[in-house]
């Protein structure tokens, strides 16, 4: 009886040996069942963490190429982002947050797979090709996405796919440009109205006349800021001042001030006869219209002027018309005045005009008229 009643409390407080396996087995079945959920949930997981990271490397992107101009170079990489690899001129980095070594982070997916990142990309099928591409492997650690020969196949059902632009950064640039033109055509009028012509040299030498020059008639500086910064466009590109004779098919005569835009410089010139591209932005400072606008203005200043001249005649001799000759004084074009001896008692002073031809008060000569009172009979 003893010896029962040990064996029936030995067999209540334990598990036998099959009762173990039978735990064992259906532990094992759930795992078997649960594992391809978890991992799911856990890929789900990383699929979103590496979407949230290209959003960021998007962003940092665009904040790299609004400060230096332009992209990352494909041999570059992210790197860039984290740091200054090509010693760009207004790297202001780094572009991403976090923690630990940003270096080394930027470039990998949440798997810890690098990325594959490609500045200008030849998109398969793509209307409109994407500035920059970074593309993840994904789950599987294989890149479905492959370029074939100088295009690239993408694909977003596999691999996770940030396809860039640069256009809205490039826009708000356009319109800057397109006002810092502007400013500069402005700028190039006064300094024709005191100068009499158009600056000489080409590109930045045209454009430092606006700022500091030695020339006859010079009331500047025309525009404000320094040299190096109105000379280059937000993409970095050098903003050109040539003379030209023709624009897109259309005859002019002046200058052509263009920036090459968010594109490649694909502005032709054959002499003086230019074609813009589709992304320059330009302006046209005609100086045969520069010209009419400033003679008006030195029309009115003679007409101002030859009052005063008359009156200084009339006080040299009172009495009577003087002989002919040039007066003391210069004309707006920078002759001098002339007085014309009509009668004994009449004659004109005028300016040559814009012709600078001397016409004896004829042509385009502005001229006043001169009377003397003759002496009673």
């Amino acid at each position: 009886m003893k010896q029962f009643l040990n064996r029936g409390r030995a067999a209540s407080s334990g598990f036998t040996l099959v009762e173990i396996i039978l735990v064992l087995a259906v532990m094992a079945i759930m795992a078997g069942v649960m594992a391809p959920y978890a991992l799911r949930e856990i890929d789900a997981a990383k699929r979103e963490a590496t979407q949230l990271e290209l959003s960021g490397i998007e962003n940092g992107l665009l904040a790299y190429y609004r400060d230096c101009g332009d992209l990352p170079r494909t041999a570059t990489g992210l790197g860039a982002l984290v740091q200054n690899r090509d010693n760009r001129v207004g790297w202001d980095g780094p572009y991403i947050s976090g923690k630990g070594d940003l270096t080394a982070g930027v470039g990998q997916d949440a798997w810890g797979e690098d990325y594959i990142y490609v500045l200008n990309p030849n998109v398969r099928g793509a209307t409109s090709p994407p500035d920059f591409i970074v593309i993840s492997a994904a789950e599987n650690n294989v890149f479905d996405s492959v370029q074939r020969r100088t295009r690239w196949v993408l694909d977003p059902d596999e691999d996770i796919i940030l396809q860039g632009v640069t256009q809205a950064v490039d826009g708000g640039w356009a319109t800057k440009v397109d006002d810092t033109l502007d400013d500069i055509a402005d700028a190039l009028q006064e300094y024709f109205r005191d100068v009499g012509s158009l600056p000489a040299g080409n590109d930045s030498v045209g454009l430092a006349e606006l700022l500091s020059s030695s020339a006859p008639g010079w009331a500047g500086p025309y525009l404000r800021g320094r040299l190096s910064e109105l000379v280059r466009d937000p993409w970095g590109s050098l903003i050109l001042l040539r003379p030209c004779t023709q624009v897109n098919g259309e005859a002019v005569t002046g200058q052509l001030l263009l920036s090459p835009g968010s594109g490649p410089p694909d502005a032709r010139a054959w002499g003086t006869a230019w074609t813009t591209g589709a992304d320059d932005i330009f302006k046209v400072i005609r100086s045969t219209h520069l010209q009419t606008l400033l003679d008006r203005r030195l029309i009115e200043q003679a007409r101002r002027e030859l009052p005063l001249q008359a009156a200084q005649i009339y006080v040299s001799s009172p009495s009577q018309s003087p002989g002919s000759g040039a007066q003391s004084d210069s004309g707006p074009w920078g002759q001098r005045y002339q007085y014309l001896s009509l009668t004994q008692y009449s004659g004109i002073v005028y300016s040559c005009g814009p012709n600078r031809t001397d016409d004896s008060g004829s042509g385009d000569d502005i001229y006043e008229a001169l009377l003397w009172q003759p002496p009673p009979p």
